[in-house]
């Protein structure tokens, strides 16, 4: 028995020199060529069947554990075509967030995904991309807009009360805009946050304790804004 009959049996690497010692032995106790190569298909057909003891369980256990990674690698592949998922506003989400979420969609481990109306271009995942995944963390998902979020704010008040004028003046006062940028110490927001005793009980926070009051109620830069409307009416019955 050489390595040709060996390789034309689909063998390879480590599984070879198995087969080839396991060969020898039954060589010689007597079995022709092809009563071993017949026995080695046998092996290769089921390797469990022989790997609990005998002369192919070195064999058969190489073999399973060559099978083992051919069925990872499968399971890392992405699918032919990306999962359904629902789109609000489609027709102001660009394609290149249409795209990134296709890719997503295509993941092994997704389950279910969804652009919200505000989508666009990210890292990874778009920007108001929703991607549920199968245990896995995907820690850089969306970059550095982790965290990012919209928030409707609902005032108790009737929508003629409400000045335009008025509300804007307060939103420039309350908040900072641009990248960097931050109240001054005469400006800054009290909060219940920096009273809390966390920042005093990790060290690392303890630097970071002014970097967070000059931040309290910044927006940052990018995409972020805020806004006023006396446009919706809330009727209650109650």
């Amino acid at each position: 028995m050489n390595g040709k009959h060996l390789v034309k049996l689909g063998l390879e690497k480590k599984a070879i020199a198995l087969a080839q010692t396991a060969a020898t032995t039954r060589e010689t106790a007597g079995l022709t060529r092809d009563d071993i190569l017949s026995e080695l298909r046998a092996v290769q057909q089921n390797p469990a069947a022989y790997a609990a003891g005998g002369v192919y369980a070195p064999l058969a256990a190489e073999l399973l554990a060559q099978q083992a990674v051919l069925d990872a690698r499968r399971g890392s592949d992405l699918r032919p075509a990306p999962l359904p998922y629902p789109t609000w506003g489609a027709d102001l989400i660009d394609p290149g967030a249409h795209r990134q979420m296709d890719v997503a969609m295509r993941l092994p481990i997704s389950r279910a995904g969804a652009l919200m109306p505000d989508a666009h271009v990210g890292y990874g995942l778009p920007i108001g991309g929703v991607l549920a995944t199968e245990n896995a963390v995907i820690p850089y998902g969306v970059g550095v807009d982790i965290g990012c979020s919209m928030m409707l704010s609902i005032l108790p008040i009737q929508p003629g009360a409400l000045r335009t004028d008025e509300a804007g003046t307060l939103l420039l006062k309350h908040t900072r805009f641009g990248a960097g940028v931050a109240f001054d110490k005469r400006d800054r927001q009290d909060h219940d946050v920096l009273h809390e005793s966390t920042w005093n009980d990790q060290p690392i926070l303890q630097h970071l304790y002014d970097k967070a009051a000059t931040q309290i109620g910044t927006s940052g830069s990018g995409n972020h804004f805020v806004g006023a409307t006396r446009s919706i009416e809330i009727v209650s019955n109650r």
